[in-house]
């Protein structure tokens, strides 16, 4: 044993005696990369050598649900083979040094874990801790957390559009409106798709929508194309890029000038479009005076007086309307169904005034499309008294429009007028059943700025959507005549003031194979005769090429054509036209020619099936979102972590029992297969050495936080998912903590196998990198597959699409050894199973001293507030309190796997199982509250396992299982690994009292300084199951007159509570106390209430007490409510001091609403389960009022109320 080999493995963080272990083992001293590994592999953070026995306590085989435990992650199972897994890890250290990268890497590593379990990530769960706002430092580390949480989305802004077909109908909207429809429920998913493009037949598709997602960015990017066309998405979106080896998925900050990206060329055709518009569906049930002129036939005329006796009693009516074949629309009807008259025959007209007949069946035909282009270019629909007029207004030289309009109205055989002036002609039709087609059924729009070609037209054959262009043209279309010989002879350019009209001629021109140029001016304040005036924005469309220009050179009057034809027939340099984009048979390319970065604001993306691609503005293929939302979370704020900031993140998946994938390595032959990322320096020991000890100056631990990569991310899942479709994956584990050395030995280790691996083919970014630094290095974005022999290139060209390294760098052996060579050098050589399993630690523990000094505090002696409305008031301002809608709302947003409860709306989000089971839900929530843990570790950790689970049964959900993330000081130090002891035995015996299994944890130790150290947080993260997702509540008060019923008792205790935190500065007391029978009782009977329809509201009294229980609900539903306390709700004496009682944390209590006609529903329910439960009093009003036994302590307005609490964080972050 050599002194310098000793001095390297202290140096690496290891013992003494653990370096005399590893010695043991191999028999020998170990080489450089050997000790390297056996260091991270023997860090607390992989090893658990200090926890591990303690963690044993964690009940796992229990509850109603069969749980699964082990792996990268655990979960239940929900229904037979269904499972739902989660794990709750943290990134605190990382995140301390770098805000936005530790907090960032910490979101891809907790999704990976999913992922290695075979399961689609679905939702994020975020808990975190900081020391107070007001701390310039902890404001930084703060913001740069939520920032690097929310970098892991990707999304357009609002105004591009999408073209989606929802319900059958196709719609061209703005991004941000459809996925607004999606969010608040109106449009359903399994109903809506988009407008797709599949890279495999090069056809255009319709694409299932699976999720839109919606959140608020800092900076967006602006791309604009060789041919005008500009996008603004965010920086990290994936991007379609056509380049010389194939398609490859770029985010927008990796874009460059000269980049290609495509364009769709050509439009589905809808089978089902229309033939026929019939006006007697379509309009006959708005209005009485619609009456139908058709011709009886004589043979049939006996059997149509017949009709007619029976349901009109005047003969002379019956006499005029068989005369003059004339009858009201109700009439009509039962004498088509009775006569099988024809409908095609009937013209329709309004009883009264002017008739102007028009047929009860239009054709849809090439004049009815060219009537309709017509109208977009030069007609205005308006309401003129009871009917409607529709006028046309053409430049006197537009002689033949005019005559071809006319034409189209004579068949249809409308009455029309013609008015000539010097300057225009126009032609006038006053028909109702004409304005209300043209206006609602089509939505052509009634104004410049609203103008829209009708869905049914936009994928209707080919030949009519040419014919709704050559209207639109003839009327708003502009042809150029160049005198110079040079570049382009003929200019055709075409201004609308409508956005929806400008991208519909865009993608109708593309589908005849015309790619125009295009681009848009502000509007802008203009004086017109003496008046100011705001212009309307204007888009521009124009058609250079000589090709575009001779597929319309037939579209204009005579004049027009002969001129286009003459000179492009004169054109004699023809090779100095030449377009500005580049067809590939089905589809056409567009260069970038610039990036620039803009402001952000509220953005939108969608999640879509298959072939994740969309059209998009200016008819451009992008690719989709792959992001995975925060749905729920919590947020605490305490100077104790002002050193050590809490970062952690539970990632929830599903998959089917079949889908499951194992970390255990298997089968003596099988390729090791490399994925994801390429390997750099940066996070060399990241976690596993920033873990492992106490924190010092932060820039000298910068060098060990890795670099994240979200975009890599998303592709990365989708890479993963799809190759194990193919049943070519045999294992598969995260690189996360101790990278290449973790996910080598412990899959070896458990499937019982060895492994070699050559590492001089992991693929590097950074030249010259040493064996230890590749095995050691924790960049992100990287998995190690064990791939059926044989099988290899399959898998290889599923992540080359997503461009990603996938390379061969061993295989499986039988020996149980792990041998890493670097070329042909032989660097380590470990028997897999001994360094897997780290050697146990047995630490000594002492209780620490404070705890009975600050237990002994006399409450007494503390004053009274003057106002107890302002003291709620003042309450409110505590960003532990204060609405956290900042944080969640830079998050995505999802819907339909669903979110059906979002986040801030109830005590925890709720998920619909969409793509599962249509009627199954999860509900997902986080807790703990730390300054409990450090006044009782044991009851504090009860305490947070408590709260999760009755915020679950306060969506409705029943508590199925509990991951965790036991946030500590330094073990080494007795105090401090004694409240580590007594939070797993705490949490351990909550567990057991509500038979709940912990199925997946972390641990994180040496969250200390020299400044501060944390308080004990055993950060809870719990699932619960709604067998119908239907059946849930939500905090907000609903209806006026709703009866507000408290289950549970009050008790008075103020020790630990906010109220004492923030306004005295006091961390102080003993916790609430917990009765688990009591406990128990409250959350069944919410639970059963809920799932019964009988209570609509539900929200746990935490934090702030009864009063801001009551507040928070108020704000929620924005309405009012009058309570009265009575003295049986309290079982402890009071004397005058109602803090206790208004702002006191006592447990096991929820407040709930019925409707008055359930009380007595609710009643029977809570004393079946012999749950006390109070009335309180009523919701109503615009205040909050507050009395005990009629006194009132409390009366505030709820808008003011939520202008505290609404405002209180933003404006202690940007004070």
């Amino acid at each position: 044993m050599t002194e310098t080999m000793l001095e390297k493995a202290l140096a690496l963080g290891m013992t003494e005696d653990e370096f005399r272990q590893v010695c043991e083992i191999l028999g020998r001293e170990p080489t450089d990369t050997e000790l390297a590994m056996f260091s991270v592999e023997w860090s607390e953070h992989c090893g658990y050598g200090r926890s591990k026995r303690w963690l044993k306590l964690l009940p796992r085989n229990i509850g109603k649900y069969r749980a699964a435990v082990g792996g990268d992650a655990g979960g239940i199972e929900v229904k037979p083979g269904l499972w739902v897994l989660f794990k709750m890890e943290s990134h605190n250290h990382p995140s301390q040094i770098e805000p936005k990268s530790g907090a960032a890497t910490g979101i891809g590593g907790i999704v990976r874990d999913i992922l290695a379990m075979g399961a689609r990530p679905i939702a994020l769960v975020d808990t975190l801790r900081f020391a107070e706002p007001s701390d310039l430092k902890a404001r930084y580390i703060f913001t740069g957390v939520v920032d690097g949480i929310s970098w892991y989305g990707n999304c357009l802004a609002p105004e591009e559009i999408v073209v989606a077909r929802i319900n059958g109908q196709v719609k061209i909207l703005p991004i941000g409106s459809f996925c607004e429809s999606v969010l608040a429920g109106q449009n359903n998913c399994e109903t809506t798709e988009v407008l797709s493009f599949d890279l495999i037949t090069f056809e255009p598709c319709w694409t299932r929508v699976s999720r839109a997602f919606k959140r608020k960015a800092d900076r967006l990017l602006e791309i604009r194309t060789s041919m005008g066309r500009r996008l603004k998405l965010t920086p990290e979106h994936p991007c379609l890029v056509l380049g010389e080896q194939g398609w490859t998925i770029k985010s927008a900050q990796q874009l460059r000038i000269g980049d290609r990206l495509p364009l769709i060329s050509h439009l589905p055709i809808d089978p089902n479009a229309p033939r026929q518009l019939d006006l007697i569906e379509l309009l006959g049930g708005l209005r009485e005076d619609i009456f139908v002129e058709i011709r009886i036939p004589a043979k049939k005329a006996a059997k149509a007086r017949e009709i007619l006796r029976s349901v009109i009693t005047s003969a002379q009516k019956r006499f005029s309307y068989l005369k003059h074949g004339r009858f009201p629309l109700s009439v009509y009807r039962l004498l088509e169904k009775e006569l099988s008259l024809s409908r095609r025959k009937a013209r329709l007209y309004l009883r009264g005034g002017k008739v102007n007949r028009v047929p009860a069946v239009i054709s849809v035909d090439e004049k009815f499309a060219r009537l309709v282009g017509y109208y977009l270019s030069e007609g205005c629909c308006s309401q003129h008294g009871s009917t409607y007029r529709l006028i046309w207004v053409f430049n006197r030289k537009e002689q033949e429009y005019v005559e071809d309009l006319c034409a189209i109205l004579r068949q249809l055989k409308v009455r029309f007028k013609v008015v000539h002036n010097e300057t225009t002609t126009k032609i006038i039709v006053s028909s109702w059943f004409l304005g209300f087609l043209f206006k609602e059924v089509l939505k052509c729009g009634e104004r410049a700025e609203n103008k829209s070609v009708p869905d049914l037209l936009m994928f209707h054959e080919p030949a009519l959507r040419l014919q709704v262009l050559i209207g639109l043209f003839r009327g708003d279309g502009l042809v150029t005549i160049r005198k110079s010989e040079k570049g382009n002879p003929v200019k055709i350019s075409f201004a609308t003031a409508s956005r929806k009209l400008f991208e519909q001629v865009i993608l109708l021109l593309q589908d005849i194979g015309i790619v125009p140029a295009c681009y848009s001016k502000d509007g802008s304040e203009a004086i017109i005769c003496g008046r100011n005036h705001q212009t309307l924005p204007m888009y521009f469309v124009e058609i250079h090429s000589i090709e575009s220009v001779k597929k319309m050179s037939r579209w204009f009057s005579r004049t027009i054509n002969s001129r286009i034809q003459k000179k492009l027939k004169n054109c004699v340099k023809p090779q100095c036209s030449y377009p500005r984009h580049k067809w590939h048979g089905n589809f056409a390319t567009v260069k970038i020619v610039d990036v620039q970065e803009t402001t952000g604001s509220t953005v939108y993306d969608l999640e879509v099936e298959n072939t994740h691609l969309f059209v998009t503005s200016g008819g451009v293929i992008t690719h989709n979102c792959i992001g995975i939302p925060t749905v729920a979370g919590e947020v605490g704020f305490n100077d104790c972590y002002k050193t050590n900031c809490l970062v952690g993140v539970m990632c929830v998946g599903v998959a089917w029992e079949h889908e499951l994938m194992t970390s255990a390595a298997k089968g003596p032959g099988n390729a090791v297969v490399y994925v994801g990322n390429a390997t750099g320096r940066d996070g060399i020991g990241g976690c596993s050495i920033l873990a492992s000890k106490e924190m010092r100056e932060e820039l000298e631990m910068r060098p060990t936080v890795q670099l994240g990569d979200p975009f890599a991310e998303k592709c990365l899942i989708e890479a993963c998912l799809e190759a194990f479709k193919t049943g070519a994956v045999v294992a598969v584990k995260d690189m996360g903590a101790a990278g290449l050395t973790c996910t080598t030995v412990e899959m070896a280790a458990a499937g019982n196998v060895g492994m070699v691996v050559d590492i001089s083919l992991v693929p590097k970014r950074e030249p010259d990198m040493e064996a230890w630094e590749v095995m050691m290095s924790e960049s992100q974005e990287r998995m190690l597959l064990v791939v059926q022999k044989g099988r290899e290139d399959e898998v290889k060209r599923i992540f080359d699409k997503w461009g990603l390294h996938c390379v061969v760098i061993g295989q499986i052996t039988d020996d149980g050894i792990v041998r890493i060579y670097d070329g042909k050098k032989l660097v380590a050589q470990i028997p897999a199973k001994a360094i897997a399993e780290a050697p146990i630690k047995e630490l000594p523990m002492q209780k620490p001293e404070y705890i009975e000094q600050v237990r002994r505090f006399d409450f007494s002696q503390l004053p009274e507030p003057d106002d107890y409305t302002d003291a709620l008031l003042h309450l409110l301002s505590s960003p532990n309190i204060a609405s956290k809608a900042w944080v969640y709302e830079q998050y995505d947003h999802m819907v339909q796997v669903n979110t059906v409860v979002p986040p801030g709306a109830a005590d925890a989000a709720v998920l619909r199982l969409k793509d599962w089971d249509e009627k199954l839900g999860i509900a997902v929530t986080a807790d703990c509250n730390s300054l409990y843990c450090y006044l009782d570790p044991y009851l504090g950790a009860q305490l947070a396992v408590a709260e999760a689970a009755r915020n679950l049964s306060c969506v409705g959900a029943e508590p199925a299982g509990v991951t965790d993330c036991l946030c500590f000081g330094n073990p080494d130090k007795p105090d401090r690994y004694w409240q580590f002891v007594e939070s797993v035995k705490g949490i351990a015996d909550a567990c057991r009292e509500l038979v709940v299994p912990v199925v997946s944890g972390n641990v994180s130790f040496y969250n200390e300084s020299e400044m501060s150290v944390i308080h004990p947080s055993p950060l809870i993260g719990m699932v619960g199951v709604l067998e119908d997702v239907s059946r849930h509540a939500t905090m907000s008060f609903k209806d006026e007159g709703d009866i507000i019923v408290l289950l549970g008792v009050c008790r008075g205790e103020l020790g630990g509570s906010e109220y004492l935190r923030w306004r005295f500065g006091l961390e102080v007391g003993e916790p609430p106390r917990l009765d688990w029978r009591l406990e128990k009782a409250v959350q069944l009977v919410c639970r059963e209430g809920i799932r019964q329809g009988i209570i609509k509201s539900a929200h746990d009294c935490a934090e702030g007490g009864l009063a801001v229980c009551l507040a928070e609900c108020c704000i929620a539903g924005e309405i009012g409510a009058t309570v009265n306390l009575t003295a049986d709700a309290i079982q402890s004496p009071i004397a005058s001091r109602y803090s206790p009682i208004l702002f006191g944390e006592t447990v096991s209590r929820i407040v709930v609403t019925v409707a008055p006609s359930k009380l007595s529903e609710l009643s029977a329910i809570a004393k079946e389960h012999n749950c006390p439960m109070f009335v309180l009093g009523k919701v109503g009003g615009r205040e909050l009022v507050i009395a005990f036994e009629g006194k009132e302590l409390v009366r505030e307005e709820v808008r003011n109320l939520k202008a505290v609490w609404s405002t209180a964080l933003t404006q202690q972050i940007d004070p």
